[in-house]
């Protein structure tokens, strides 16, 4: 994807944005609350996945993974979404979206940077300016669900406050930080998740979130269907 096409949503008005991103990274165990990131290690241990080698984590994505359509491809049923806010850099301005770093769990057993890579990262085309949520933004909530399938109903995935995450700030210096050139410019960032509320992951067919800003009475959304590619037989 070369160029995102977005809503700019402001207390004074909407505006279109054509934002071009050339980086993209991924964010992984940077909770506030070091026994919410353990709850999450576990959750992932779980399902065979290695503790990381030091938290946080950052992971280089390829743009061509990112995504703002309902659906997305996976090649494995065993793959799942986790909701995280977006921002997005963009010269001095940061613009905060929500989304999914979907994940494909049995390839993440062995080398997690893949498992990221086979599946897209998914965001909504709504976003928000930075300045107009930074003096409430821990009051804003995360809140995802997932079904098996178009015959079931929706059961709720996950729920916490944004202050279970580093703050953008800290999220932004943590990447820049590691960057090699320290440049932030258009670049774009998946924050990193929360825990699941039974720690138990659910290979969905349909996922959706939202980043929940109660003092403005707004929400943004993002939701996509899981097709799996499992129209060919195996059989060589």
């Amino acid at each position: 994807m070369s160029r995102l096409f977005l809503e700019v949503i402001r207390p004074s008005g909407t505006s279109a944005l054509g934002f071009e991103p050339l980086r993209m990274i991924n964010a992984g165990y940077v909770g506030r609350d070091q026994a919410a990131v353990r709850q999450h290690i576990d959750e992932l241990r779980s399902e065979g996945v290695a503790p990381p080698p030091s938290v946080p984590m950052l992971y280089p994505m390829a743009l061509s993974s990112l995504t703002t359509d309902s659906r997305i491809e996976v090649v494995e049923p065993r793959t799942s979404g986790e909701i995280e806010f977006v921002l997005l850099v963009e010269g001095s301005r940061v613009l905060v979206g929500v989304g999914s770093d979907h994940t494909d769990r049995l390839l993440e057993t062995t080398d997690v940077l893949k498992s990221k890579q086979a599946c897209a990262n998914v965001m909504g085309r709504a976003v928000w300016d930075y300045e107009d949520l930074r003096n409430h933004w821990d009051r804003l909530q995360l809140q995802s669900s997932v079904r098996v399938s178009s015959t079931e109903s929706w059961k709720p995935y996950q729920s916490a406050p944004v202050a279970s995450i580093l703050a953008p700030e800290q999220i932004l210096e943590l990447v820049r930080s590691r960057m090699t050139d320290h440049c932030l410019d258009r670049t774009l960032i998946f924050s990193g998740t929360i825990p699941l509320l039974d720690g138990t992951m659910i290979y969905g067919s349909e996922f959706q979130c939202a980043l929940i800003d109660p003092v403005l009475n707004r929400t943004l959304h993002c939701a996509y269907k899981v097709i799996h590619l499992n129209y060919l037989t195996r059989e060589m």
